[in-house]
């Protein structure tokens, strides 16, 4: 009997390591160590306002505090009240009320440095942003490594902070912590001290959960590289200026965070603070090396998520991430330069003004993108380099593309471009509001040279070059041939600085000549949303009317189609939804035929056997179509008016005669009826509403 208790004994003091023991310390008493959780520390709180909301890997960030996650609400009463956003747009300005209280708390943080504005980008917050980006500061280093001595100045590191990749490094070190803890608890055999992690990081998903219940959603933009800027004046000489598409701009400036609490929302919140409480309460239960395993991450983590939030510079918000960009400290465009080609281009050598654009040949986003990159040869080429601009000569030549130019990640252009005001101002409201507008404080910006600046991001070097120079009279080295890719990127550039009337003149040249060089495409591919594109901006109705047509008839589902810097979002969906019309009259023409088939005995011709053979053929064609068993909704999604018809029309195959063993069948009458002729009405319809589309 008592070697079999020394044996019971022996089992419960072995742990899985022999040399670990439960009580490392033996002089020291930690039986209160689970109270350190209830510490009141808002880390958490704070890193979830400056995420713009909680993502599933926070549970595993355990840290003093997490019970006040659900209290990042508390901080809204420090954001500033009454701030108003003032955007400059092609079609006039606007004034905007920043309804988003984090992102006015945000904005008026960034104040305390002393400086008296700052300039925040905003786009899509996705990681291969992040990736890019580093991609090139390692092609620079190397580059730099093998031109210079190892003892050389390189700051290109130290540029990886502008990405937040140090906050990011910081953070991820905290679940990396808790799952070590785990692994001690289940080594140290402390049962009590792994149930109590368990029951905080239940707690923790629970709140997670109920966060991303309550954050508002935003519909991501379209893919677009345009430009646009708000201006918010924070009082005391202070003011921000965003830049970005308008959407993003919108989404983190326009949109609420968090909606109020649902009943069973604020019933989550609190079992999660009884399940942090209850976790401290029974703390005592821990071994003292459980006990020291927990503290030291409860304290690494905190320490860990607090550094992380002060070397968070950027805010995230509905999906979209703000990098500010100081004017004392160019952040993310000084690691940028040093792999930057500097174009110098003067239009009007006695210019008073300077537009500097910065983006990278032949990348603006003027391909469309359909979902399994649909295209058709004879009008899309090949490849998508069918669409590169063409090899140009005289003063555009410095815009060739080179073989520095097809890296992987391409050649960073900034061409600094001397022009007139004066010409720009009389030429477009845009560039009179950016000259004129109440931002003149701000934007144009003053070069070192004294003259006012006009930055643009995101253009064709050489389109935007081709754009200025017609502003300003200079005929001569403008091509009067040019490709449907070049077109496209000069009229996304028209279209956006509302150019169409001074260019007029310019514009039906290049039309012109396009069309008698190229045909206007027939199908569906990505040149007819080009062609539509161009004669949309340019207002050609020779052109857009047989191209709607074209894709009115054609496409399938408009959704899988992304257009990147392409103005035609409103325009396709206006066609969309006579292409949906024309669907819904043509579906619900085939219902009406199989109701009248099931009850007809006899058909138009007087044949008897036609209604059951057409009625089985139909029923043939709607299965294979598939809108037989579930009837068919907008937005028809891979249905296309010529399709549907294309199927519908074809013949009925004639019956064969089967002998059998007892029973001769007669053969069947065959019956002049055809779909086409049962559905004449529909059909012709529908072609002359087609034929007679027009987006007007």
């Amino acid at each position: 009997m008592i070697d079999a208790q020394q044996l019971v004994l022996d089992m419960e003091a072995r742990s899985l390591i022999p040399s670990w023991t439960d009580t490392p310390i033996p002089s020291i008493t930690l039986s209160a160590s689970g109270l350190l959780v209830l510490a009141d520390l808002r880390t958490i709180s704070r890193r979830t306002a400056l995420t713009g909301g909680a993502s599933w890997v926070d549970a595993f960030v355990l840290a003093p505090g997490l019970h006040y996650q659900q209290a990042c609400n508390d901080l809204e009463r420090e954001a500033p009240i009454g701030l108003m956003a003032l955007s400059t747009q092609a079609f006039g300005e606007i004034q905007y009320a920043v309804k988003n209280t984090m992102t006015a708390s945000y904005l008026k943080s960034l104040c305390k440095d002393g400086e008296d504005s700052i300039t925040l980008n905003v786009g899509i917050d996705t990681p291969w942003d992040v990736v890019k980006f580093i991609g090139k500061v390692l092609e620079k280093k190397k580059i730099a490594d093998e031109e210079e001595d190892d003892d050389g100045d390189h700051d290109d590191w130290a540029s990886l902070s502008d990405v937040d990749w140090l906050s990011h490094l910081l953070y991820l070190g905290s679940p990396i912590i808790t799952l070590s803890s785990i692994s001690f608890m289940v080594i140290l055999e402390d049962w009590w001290g792994l149930a109590i992690m368990l029951t905080l990081i239940i707690s923790r998903i629970l709140n997670i959960w109920s966060i991303k219940q309550r954050m508002t959603h935003s519909e991501p933009p379209p893919e677009s590289l345009i430009m646009t800027e708000y201006r918010i004046d924070l009082g005391g000489g202070h003011s921000v200026q965003l830049r970005g598409p308008d959407a993003d701009l919108q989404a983190i400036v326009t949109h609420a965070w968090l909606r109020a609490q649902s009943v069973l929302e604020g019933y989550l919140e609190a079992v999660a603070k009884l399940m942090v409480y209850m976790s401290a309460a029974l703390g005592g239960n821990m071994t003292q090396a459980g006990a020291i395993v927990l503290s030291g991450l409860l304290l690494a983590s905190a320490a860990l998520l607090g550094l992380s939030n002060a070397h968070a510079r950027g805010f995230r918000m509905h999906g979209r991430y703000a990098m500010p960009e100081r004017k004392k400290a160019k952040m993310v465009q000084e690691s940028l330069a040093a792999i930057m080609e500097t174009i110098a281009y003067d239009i009007d050598p006695d210019g008073d003004a300077e537009v500097v654009l910065k983006g990278t040949i032949n990348t603006q986003k003027i391909i469309p993108y359909i979902d399994g990159d649909i295209r058709d040869t004879d009008y899309d080429g090949k490849d998508d380099a069918f669409f590169d601009n063409p090899s140009f000569a005289g003063r555009y030549a410095v815009f060739k593309v080179g073989e520095a130019d097809t890296g992987e990640f391409g050649t960073e252009t900034e061409v600094r471009m001397r022009v007139s005001s004066r010409h720009l101002v009389l030429a477009s409201r845009v560039f009179r509001a950016m000259f004129e507008g109440p931002w003149n404080e701000n934007n144009p910006s003053v070069s070192d040279s004294g003259r006012p600046q006009i930055m643009a991001v995101g253009w064709d070097p050489a389109a935007f070059a081709i754009v200025l120079d017609a502003i300003h009279g200079r005929y001569n080295d403008i091509p009067e041939n040019v490709n449907i890719g070049l077109l496209v990127r000069i009229a996304v550039i028209i279209d956006y600085y509302a150019l169409h009337e001074c260019l007029r003149h310019i514009t039906n040249v290049w039309m012109n000549n396009l069309q008698g060089t190229y045909k206007i495409p027939q199908t569906f591919c990505k040149s007819s949303f080009m062609w539509l594109s161009v004669s949309w901006v340019f207002s050609r109705q020779d052109v857009v009317s047989p191209v709607s047509r074209v894709l009115l008839k054609h496409t399938k589902d408009f959704s899988s189609i992304r257009l990147g810097d392409i103005p035609l979002y409103q325009t396709l969906e206006r066609i969309d939804a006579t292409r949906q019309e024309i669907i819904g009259r043509l579906v619900a023409g085939l219902n009406e035929l199989r109701e009248k088939l099931l009850k007809e005995r006899v058909c138009p011709a007087n044949n008897t056997h036609c209604p059951i053979l057409m009625l089985g053929s139909l029923l043939r064609k709607q299965k294979r179509l598939g809108i037989l068993d579930t009837p068919p909704l907008p937005p028809y999604s891979g249905h296309s008016i010529s399709s549907l018809i294309a199927e519908i029309v074809q013949p009925m195959v004639p019956p064969t005669v089967h002998h059998g063993y007892q029973y001769q069948y007669s053969t069947p009458n065959i019956c002049s009826c055809t779909f086409k002729s049962r559905l004449k009405d529909i059909f012709d319809g529908i072609e002359k509403d087609i034929s007679k589309y027009s987006l007007t």
